[in-house]
């Protein structure tokens, strides 16, 4: 596995369009938006700021369990590597949770392919998840 760089930022919000917005206002930079629904988050990304604001859609979502929990923050922090499946073999072989692992194929606007696998691990510093993306831009 090869660390290429750090895609993004993830903060957990409580709100994502509110934070988008204030955010949006404020620095002058554009948000999309999306929804997986498979995990009741919704996400608003600046990529050009490295920023995603994260949070739940759902009452059963992945999010709240984290606000409830942990309170807004650090979230994770995504670096694109050139593997995926290098980064999910090394996970087992060191003893690392894989949280999720979501391959987009070519299903994600912009990229012609896609996938992301985040790790939680007490081995990483401030309690954070690091997430690492394989992908190719369209």
């Amino acid at each position: 596995m090869k660390i290429l760089g750090i895609n993004r930022v993830e903060l957990v919000v409580r709100d994502p369009d509110q934070e988008a917005a204030a955010l949006g206002g404020l620095l002058g930079v554009e948000f999309d938006r999306s929804v997986t629904e498979e995990h009741g988050v919704l996400s608003r990304t600046s990529f050009g700021m490295g920023l995603e604001l994260a949070g739940p859609t759902k009452a059963d979502s992945v999010m709240n369990d984290i606000l409830d929990r942990e309170g807004e923050g650090l979230l994770t922090i995504v670096f694109r590597v050139d593997s995926a499946d290098a980064v999910v073999e090394m996970a087992r072989n060191n003893g690392l949770e894989v949280v999720v692992d979501l391959d987009y194929g070519d299903g994600l606007e912009g990229y012609k392919c896609y996938r992301q696998v985040s790790l939680r691990s007490d081995q990483f510093p401030a309690q954070a998840s690091f997430t690492f993306a394989e992908y190719e831009e369209a």
